[in-house]
């Protein structure tokens, strides 16, 4: 029995179809799962775009893909987070137990120092601007010390900071007006204070010599510096001169100086031997002289070290002159040793 049973088992197996894992009712199942999921992955991957190099890019639609940070061994991940502005939420209790009030959230505001910074330049402008259009910071008067000659309205006049902002006064700048203007100023100092404040102290030079020549006057001090004359300047050595002096020496140092101070000691020195009320004279060519009442004209040169022995020379002609009856035009006693004079000029 068992061996009529074993070769129809043997039959039955030999035509069975192989096992495949998949059940014959369920793969129409299975299908849709599987287009299911690749609908999932289609829809949550991002979406690629292709330029005209036909790089990839992503959309702008799309999720950005992670940023990897890389260091000097590993590489990490980092997600972009958007930023957003927190916001402050205020609840107000009421005077009922358990109950409040919540207010709408304001955004909390952040001040970055650029922001800070341009809030002090605005506010630094505006102040500024206020103290330069201020009336308590615009000048009214100016003090002026030092004067003997000239007034403060002279002054006034030339550097005309009447009504404007003590801010926009410069001293060095007033300083040089004036000295341009007053060339008989020595010294000038100018102080600036608030809230308008302006002080000038000036030193004027003083005049020793009037020096004229044709319709021109200019008034000499004592370091041969010359300007115009202004005021009233005493008893001066007058000097009629047919030119201008064109002798200057190392001493001169200014643009303003007229003659060497050496010069102005001879002029002095020799106006103290000059007969009284008699002008003084200079020429180029013989020197320093002056009339004499006798009349003519008489000069001793540019060098006044002998000035005693010319003296004695120049009385000497005088005499032999008188006693021989000549009326001379002009006496030179330049050269000691060869004095001359002339019958006409």
């Amino acid at each position: 029995m068992s061996g009529m049973l074993r070769p129809r088992r043997e039959a039955l197996q030999g035509n069975r179809k192989p096992h495949t894992g998949v059940k014959p009712q369920n793969r129409a199942e299975e299908i849709r799962r599987r287009r299911a999921s690749r609908s999932e992955r289609r829809h949550t991957s991002p979406k690629l775009a292709v330029s005209m190099f036909g790089r990839r890019r992503f959309s702008a639609d799309s999720t950005m893909p992670p940023v990897l940070v890389r260091g000097d061994l590993s590489a990490m991940p980092v997600q972009r987070r958007s930023h957003r502005t927190p916001r402050r939420r205020y609840d107000v209790a009421l005077n009922v137990p358990g109950a409040e009030v919540r207010l709408p959230a304001l955004p909390a505001v952040r001040l970055s120092w650029r922001i800070v910074s341009g809030i002090l330049v605005i506010a630094s402008l505006v102040l500024l601007f206020n103290f330069w259009n201020s009336p308590a910071f615009k000048v009214k008067s100016v003090d002026v010390n030092g004067l003997k000659r000239l007034t403060s309205k002279d002054i006034n006049t030339v550097i005309n900071v009447s009504g404007d902002s003590i801010f926009s006064v410069n001293s060095q700048r007033i300083i040089k007006d004036l000295h341009r203007a007053f060339p008989e100023f020595k010294s000038i100092s100018v102080e600036v204070g608030l809230p308008a404040k302006i002080s000038i102290s000036i030193a004027e030079r003083q005049p020793i010599i009037s020096w004229q020549n044709n319709d021109s006057e200019k008034w000499v001090d004592a370091e041969g510096v010359a300007f115009p004359p202004r005021g009233e300047a005493g008893s001066l050595v007058k000097i009629e001169a047919k030119d201008t002096p064109n002798v200057r020496s190392q001493d001169v140092v200014t643009t303003t100086q007229f003659i060497d101070p050496q010069m102005v000691a001879a002029i002095l020195k020799m106006a103290g031997q000059a007969p009284q009320g008699t002008a003084m004279l200079f020429d180029n060519v013989h020197g320093l002289g002056w009339k004499d009442p006798q009349g003519w004209q008489v000069y001793f040169g540019w060098d006044m070290k002998d000035m005693d022995m010319k003296l004695r020379v120049y009385q000497a002609m005088v005499n032999r002159l008188k006693g021989e009856g000549i009326q001379p035009a002009l006496v030179s006693v330049e050269y000691v040793h060869a004095p001359y004079y002339r019958l006409e000029h």
